[in-house]
């Protein structure tokens, strides 16, 4: 059946064939069209939400109706730029990167099918920013004495970022300024107390992203506690005899001296440490020499100075402190004598060239005044000593009550001065100019091992204030701090400052002076004043902490007291501290916690005790010395034999005593 149907079908066709066309017998052929590829389907995937930091998965896919799909390619369109692992898959993966914000990336999937044809798509990935919040530590609590500087030591971590801020804040107790409060370690001066207080502050910090935390600490202030007094013994000696002067008319109106106008010096250079003192004249006659005291070495001084110094006349008093210094490099001692002039009348005063005392290798002294200075002929009033040109040898800074203001002296190395003046900073000396400068010292106050300036203003001033002036790498010297003090005075100045290591930290802290007599035909008050003051140094600033280095005796012994003269800092008790000792007109021998001062390594000064002295004897000057090279810190003082006549002082004789350390 499927076979007939075969031949019938044949037959016909051929019947059908051999009919049209007129009888054309030639066969024709038509190729078929080509089929038109049809391009393949690309689905890049769902968008997705995710975190930051998270692994995501892009899954694409493709499919091609007419044939099969080749190759896929990933690509990124928009967003942060991140890194694909394998972009030549259907799937492939990458880490969302850290953000502050939610941001969209967008990424294109292209397939491409056997015939090269290619379909494309695209997904979105919101990525949120997920922030940890930091740590926060304020430090460990502490213990601190009042007025002391307290460092808050903070600190922060983020574990998914970096800290951007920190801010401290004081949350409860006394009232503190804080300084530095925007950083990890804040500072403050701990306040004066009378009971134990706790403060307390709160560090916040913030991190990259915005988000904050906060912690606490605790400060306890302690109040000083002043300790007993600590007990020095000595002997009083007394081998030299009372000791008339001759010739009392010629010396009228003229004390033999004050604590201000002496020094202890090896003037023959054996050793031992002599007395020079200059005889204290405020009228304009007599000029008076000079007057030296060999030390014998077994308590006994015998005046001897035409042997070993030749005269020196004074036109005025010598006003401290005077310079004990190896100026000429021989390994002797030499000293610079701030010779002040004539103080007579009303100001401008007098003034008078300084002494300059070089050792002559001979054992003795000559006077270089004129041969190795220049002429300086102002109203000098004070001086300090130290390499400022960090050559090698001393120099000398020094201050006049004139329009010379401030001088710097360089020396040459064998003692040869050069006067210089410039570098000074313009702002302090042009300003306080004529008068204006009492007071000035050398200090290391930043540690950059160049010598700093201390200035301190004197009765002419509107206000007392200290100056700090830093020297930089070029030698000039630029200001960097000013400090008012709030006591009222009338006319009072600084006349006196002195730089040394007080508290053990490495750098100088200062230890001022302030004149509260008056000046001629003037009325003066100290009521509710202090004579003394005390700057600690806390990383090159100063701040004012008399009330506890001073407060634990020396003020309510001292403060206020116009009669402190001259003012010193050593080691009187051996420790390897520098204690506080005063020369003051008219101390009791029994007194010694009068005038001797011990520091407790702090900074801290509080009086000595001696009971072994039992002498109401008044001595005017004093020296601290050894005077018998035993390693021990004596006294040696004098007292005058003064006499009060139409209120002028006449000296009728003298004697020198020696209070030997035990």
């Amino acid at each position: 059946m499927k076979s007939s149907n075969m031949l019938s079908l044949c037959f016909t066709s051929f019947l059908l064939f051999s009919c049209g066309g007129g009888g054309d017998s030639s066969n024709e052929t038509t190729t078929p069209p080509t089929p038109t590829n049809v391009a393949p389907t690309a689905n890049a995937g769902i968008d997705q939400s995710v975190n930051e930091e998270v692994v995501v998965t892009l899954t694409g896919t493709g499919s091609d109706s007419d044939g099969s799909v080749s190759s896929y390619l990933w690509s990124q369109v928009t967003g942060t730029t991140i890194s694909l692992a394998d972009s030549s898959n259907a799937s492939t993966t990458f880490t969302a990167p850290t953000l502050t914000a939610s941001t969209t990336l967008t990424f294109e999937l292209t397939v491409t099918d056997d015939d090269g044809s290619t379909g494309k798509d695209t997904v979105d990935i919101v990525i949120s920013p997920v922030n940890l919040a930091p740590t926060a530590n304020a430090g460990s609590s502490q213990s601190v004495e009042e007025q002391s500087l307290v460092t808050l030591m903070g600190s922060g971590t983020d574990s998914d970022g970096t800290i951007t801020s920190f801010s401290w804040l004081q949350s409860s107790g006394a009232n503190v300024a804080l300084s530095d409060s925007l950083t990890a370690s804040a500072t403050f001066i701990a306040p004066l107390l009378v009971e134990e207080a706790t403060l307390t502050f709160e560090l916040t910090i913030t991190d990259n992203e915005g988000t904050s935390n906060q912690d606490s600490v605790d400060v306890t202030v302690l109040p000083i506690v002043t300790p007993d007094p600590i007990e020095l013994n000595y002997s009083l000696l007394r081998p030299n005899g009372y000791v008339p002067l001759e010739n009392v008319d010629e010396i009228s109106n003229t004390a033999y001296s004050i604590p201000e106008a002496t020094i202890s010096i090896d003037a023959n250079n054996d050793g031992l440490n002599d007395l020079l003192l200059g005889p204290t004249n405020y009228a304009a006659e007599p000029e008076l020499a000079l007057v030296l005291f060999i030390n014998q070495g077994d308590g006994k001084f015998i005046e001897d100075a035409a042997g070993v110094i030749d005269n020196v006349p004074l036109v005025g008093y010598l006003n401290h402190p005077s310079l004990v210094a190896d100026f000429n490099g021989d390994g002797a001692d030499d000293a610079f004598l701030v010779d002040q002039g004539l103080e007579v009348g009303s100001p401008p005063f007098v003034g008078h060239q300084p002494i300059l005392l070089l050792s002559n290798n001979e054992g003795g002294l000559i006077n270089a005044s004129e041969s190795h200075l220049p002429m300086l002929t102002e109203f000098h009033h004070s001086a300090s000593v130290g390499d400022i040109d960090l050559d090698g040898d001393l120099d000398i800074l020094g201050v006049t009550l004139s329009e010379l203001s401030v001088y710097i002296l360089i020396n040459d190395g064998k003692g040869n001065f050069s006067l210089r003046t410039e570098g000074l900073p313009e702002d302090i000396v042009s300003e306080l100019a004529n008068k204006d400068i009492g007071a000035i010292t050398l200090a290391h106050v930043n540690n950059d091992k160049r010598l700093d300036i201390v200035f301190g203003t004197y009765h002419n001033a509107p206000t007392l204030q200290v100056f700090v002036a830093l020297q930089d790498e070029n030698g000039n010297f630029v200001e960097s701090q000013t400090l008012t003090f709030t006591q009222t005075y009338e006319k009072a100045g600084i006349d006196l400052l002195l730089a040394a290591d007080l508290d053990g930290d490495g750098d100088d802290d200062v230890i001022g002076k302030m004149d509260i007599s008056s000046l001629p035909g003037e009325e003066n008050t100290t009521e509710g004043g202090l004579t003394l003051f005390a700057l600690r140094n806390d990383n090159g600033m100063y701040t004012n902490v008399t009330e506890t280095w001073l407060g634990g005796g020396v003020v309510s012994e001292l403060l206020p007291n116009p009669n402190i003269s001259g003012l010193y800092l050593q080691d009187i008790n051996g420790d390897d501290h520098l204690d506080l000792l005063f020369a003051n007109s008219g101390i009791e021998l029994n007194q010694l916690g009068h005038y001797l001062y011990i520091n407790n390594g702090k900074g801290q000064f509080f009086p000595a005790k001696n009971t072994s002295v039992d002498s109401d004897l008044s001595i005017s000057p004093q020296w601290y010395m050894d005077h018998d090279n035993d390693g021990d810190m004596d006294i040696v003082a004098m007292w005058p034999d003064v006499t009060i006549v139409d209120g002028k002082y006449i000296s009728t004789g003298y004697e020198i005593i020696v209070l030997e350390r035990e």
